[in-house]
């Protein structure tokens, strides 16, 4: 009877071993940054361990039809948990590095017998040492479970102390940045949006942009936060900061708003709704402190653990897991007891604050922010809708929803619209504080943007992250800072990653000199461009700024670029492609008599027509193709300006092998500036 409490114990630890060693894998390998690594691995080994439990009965079948060792503890013990290191290594190999191999592939089958093999050898080695000696293998067991997750906890904690203070940064202007998730410009006030109630949405936000200058023609990097965001806070495209995938996180490498501030005497905080922009991706760099809300991200999140809890929660159970909420209140509560508690410090300070509130699910808190009807459930009416994925090419991207009812769009819009006056009534809070506080006077400066936009089936599906769409990437961007006219209008297309370089000419940051850099078009080791000469309003006509945005997630590729109202959009043709030949899909639009993008020609039909959808003098379709691939190119290639280590493995080999054929890279993948 002592057996099984024992066998039950011993299988607990060693599956909290296994959970161990894959939490210090993913800790390292991912590269997350975390406050407390140690608790953050505890808490992985003690859910390995519960799965190791449940692996229990399946080890002592297994090993009962195949005759092999079982009467020990150690037997029984050894394989549920090698067991279910089997599964935990295997699924991250065939998930992760033979993602778009099937398994019945010579590499992925290889993979499976050697891990297997591996297992019988591992049980093996354990099975004598416990036979020679079982006090000594424990002891091991628990000093191993005990001493990784310490040697984590003081060897990859994270934590950003403020400089030395010095005199010189007193001068300095406050800087306040400000984003608000999932913010449309079209449906702001200030960028010319009308409900048809004649309700308006924002009529604080169209108040500040009295005061300063607003940019009526500006680009997301990206349709999605993290890497929407990675390109404002390091002032890089998405090819160059690597940060694409829901695993990745922003490069040590890269420079980030916090940093520069930080080193001119700043200082720094950050309080976020979304979680995307958090610690554990990476944002944290810089920053004294960087609070999100919600549900941040743990470290069994991004175990195994974690997948199967997304599985059970959202695809069996039907739930949806958010890191966000109604929560523009709590960030400013936040914001303001930080100010407070650094109030009597004489150093500028450098603060982001981050609002989620027009991001799904759309619940506008009670107080009369409900435009006039009742709370309308918008996730489970387009939960309803089945996506269509019969045809992947002109479904543009992937699959698009059944004709939803006039209802549930304009209900939909109706709710978005109630969540944007929620936070339009928080967001005049926070600039009340600011002012109150003494940083938003005259000589500083707050910059208000989104990270990408939101669709209501212009194009077949509700939403962001999947399209490249102006509904997906026209944000808004308004300045207010000295020196900006007041009540400016500027029309010249910018990318919202210029907010980083601007931000850096503000605060007087200087980049060091490094021998031997990359040359880049910006002159620096950046892809953002400084907005500051661009504040009266006064168009800069001889230097036209290219839009480029980038949707690089799962390995499906999408791509857009814009210029002088001419943009391009490339997406994969799954129609005509196979496995080792990939064709993309181009789509071409003149923004100026087509903004909403209801129509658009492939640059082959571009090529073989008669006549320009607008009037160019002296039209040359065919010239008019190349240069709209031209553009598209351009972008490839100004997006590894300033990249940062490991963003090479972000081009594809297709990308590659077309930057050699244009002479933008050698035939070692190289690039090579100046053409």
């Amino acid at each position: 009877m002592n057996t099984l409490p024992r066998t039950v114990a011993l299988t607990f630890l060693l599956g909290a071993l296994v959970g161990l060693l894959e939490g210090l894998g993913v800790l390292v390998f991912l590269g997350l940054g975390f406050g407390n690594p140690g608790i953050e691995l505890f808490g992985v080994a003690w859910r390995s361990g519960l799965l190791a439990l449940l692996c229990l009965p399946l080890a002592l079948g297994v090993a009962t039809v195949l005759r092999l060792p079982r009467k020990t503890s150690t037997d029984l013990a050894a394989w549920a948990a090698l067991g279910l290191a089997w599964i935990i290594g295997n699924w991250w190999v065939q998930g992760e590095v033979f993602r778009r191999i099937p398994i019945y592939r010579p590499l992925p089958l290889l993979s499976l017998v050697g891990s297997s093999v591996a297992v019988f050898m591992l049980h093996a080695a354990m099975r004598r040492a416990a036979q020679k000696a079982p006090g000594g293998s424990r002891k091991a067991l628990i000093s191993t479970l005990i001493l990784l997750p310490l040697i984590a906890q003081f060897s990859l904690s994270e934590v950003t102390a403020p400089n030395e203070h010095s005199t010189e940064s007193d001068a300095l202007p406050d800087v306040t940045v400000v984003v608000i998730d999932t913010l449309r410009a079209d449906h702001l006030g200030t960028y010319g949006y009308q409900r048809d109630d004649g309700e308006v949405t924002s009529p604080y936000i169209d108040a500040f942009a009295e005061s300063g200058v607003v940019f009526e023609n500006t680009w997301s990097q990206a349709p999605w936060t993290r890497p929407s965001m990675a390109a404002l806070h390091s002032g890089l495209f998405c090819s160059g900061h690597t940060v694409n995938q829901v695993y990745d996180m922003l490069p040590e490498d890269a420079t980030t708003l916090a940093e520069m501030a930080n080193a001119q005497g700043y200082r720094t905080a950050g309080f976020s709704a979304n979680a995307n922009v958090g610690v554990t991706y990476g944002f944290g760099q810089g920053f004294e402190q960087l609070w999100t809300i919600g549900k941040p991200r743990t470290l069994s999140t991004f175990t195994r653990w974690g997948e199967l809890n997304h599985m059970v929660v959202n695809k069996i159970l039907g739930g949806f897991l958010f890191d966000g909420g109604d929560y523009a209140a709590l960030v400013n509560d936040k914001t303001f007891a930080w100010l407070d508690e650094v109030a009597e410090d004489p150093r500028p300070k450098f603060t982001y604050v981050h609002y989620i509130d027009p991001h799904t699910p759309y619940l506008p808190p009670e107080g009369g922010f409900l435009f006039d009807g009742e709370i309308y459930d918008v996730e489970a009416a387009i939960g309803g809708l089945k996506l269509d994925r019969t045809s992947r090419t002109n479904e543009y991207p992937f699959a698009v929803l059944p004709d939803p009812s006039a209802e549930l769009i304009r209900e939909t819009i109706r709710m978005y619209d109630s969540e944007i006056r929620y936070v339009d009534q928080e967001f005049e809070k926070l600039l009340a504080g600011l002012r109150q506080r003494g940083l938003l006077d005259e000589g500083d400066w707050l910059i208000l943007t989104s990270d990408h936009g939101e669709e209501f089936y212009e194009h077949g599906r509700f939403g962001h992250g999947q399209s490249l769409f102006e509904d997906q990437l026209h944000v808004p961007l308004i300045v207010v800072g000295p020196g900006v006219k007041p009540g400016a209008r500027q029309k010249q297309e910018v990318n919202m990653l210029d907010i980083h370089q601007t931000v850096a000419e503000i605060i007087g940051f200087e980049w060091p000199v490094v021998e031997d850099a990359p040359k880049t078009a910006t002159g620096h080791p950046s892809a953002s461009i400084s907005l500051l000469p661009l504040m009266s309003g006064e168009e800069d006509l001889e230097n036209k700024r290219l839009l480029y945005a980038e949707r690089l997630q799962d390995n499906i590729e999408l791509r857009a670029a814009r210029q002088d109202f001419l943009k391009i959009i490339e997406i994969p043709d799954f129609e005509n492609s196979t496995e080792d030949d990939h064709y993309v899909f181009q789509m071409w639009f003149d923004l100026k008599l087509n903004r909403q993008e209801a129509t658009g020609v492939t640059v082959a039909e571009l090529a073989k027509m008669g006549s320009f959808p607008r009037e160019l003098d002296a039209f040359d379709p065919a010239k008019a193709s190349r240069d709209l691939s031209e553009l598209l190119n351009q972008g490839r290639f100004r997006a590894m300006d300033g990249a940062v280590k490991g963003s090479a493995a972000s081009m594809s080999p297709d990308a590659r092998a077309m930057m050699i054929k244009l002479g933008y890279m050698d035939k070692n993948g190289n690039p090579i500036h100046g053409n």
